[in-house]
C-alpha cells in the first residue's frame, strides 16, 4: 500500500481548523505509524479522519479498523462508540469520502464491534447499545 500522494495532501482543506493537525500527526505516516496513533488514543485520531479529504481518509480509516478489531482495542469503549457514531455520520452526511473498498470494510467493522460490545468493556448504561447504532448505521445502506 502506498503512501498518500502530495495531490492527496493538497486536497486537505486549509481552512478546516483540522487541517494543521491533520498534516502534523498524519503526514509521511505509514499504515503501522497511523495504526500505532489510533492504538494511542482512538478516539481523538478517528476524529481527525472525518476532515481528511478522500485519498487521506481511505489510506488511514483501514489502520483504525484493524486497530479496532485487534485484541489490543480490548477495554476501548470510546474507540469502539465513537467508531460507531461516526459511521452513522459519515454514511448521512458524507458517504462520497468512503471508497467501496474502504465502505465495505468500514461496514463489516461496524457490525463485528456491534457483536462485541462487551469486548470493549462498554456499558450500556453509558454507551447505550452499540447493536441499535448498528441498525442506525444499516438504515443508511
Amino acid at each position: 500500500m502506498r503512501l498518500p500522494s502530495k495531490a492527496d495532501w493538497a486536497a486537505l482543506d486549509p481552512n478546516d481548523l483540522e487541517a494543521p493537525y491533520i498534516r502534523e500527526h498524519f503526514f509521511g505516516k505509514s499504515f503501522e505509524d497511523a495504526l500505532e496513533l489510533f492504538e494511542n488514543n482512538a478516539i481523538f485520531y478517528g476524529e481527525e479522519l472525518l476532515s481528511m479529504p478522500y485519498g487521506l481518509f481511505n489510506f488511514y480509516a483501514p489502520a483504525l479498523v484493524a486497530y479496532l478489531l485487534s485484541e489490543r482495542a480490548r477495554g476501548d469503549a470510546d474507540g469502539a462508540s465513537s467508531f460507531l457514531i461516526r459511521m452513522s455520520w459519515l454514511l448521512d452526511k458524507m458517504p462520497e469520502l468512503m471508497s467501496s473498498e474502504t465502505k465495505k470494510l468500514l461496514l463489516d467493522a461496524s457490525e463485528k464491534i456491534a457483536h462485541s460490545q462487551d469486548f470493549y468493556d462498554a456499558s450500556v448504561d453509558i454507551y447505550g447499545s452499540f447493536l441499535e447504532q448498528y441498525t442506525k448505521i444499516k438504515s443508511y445502506t
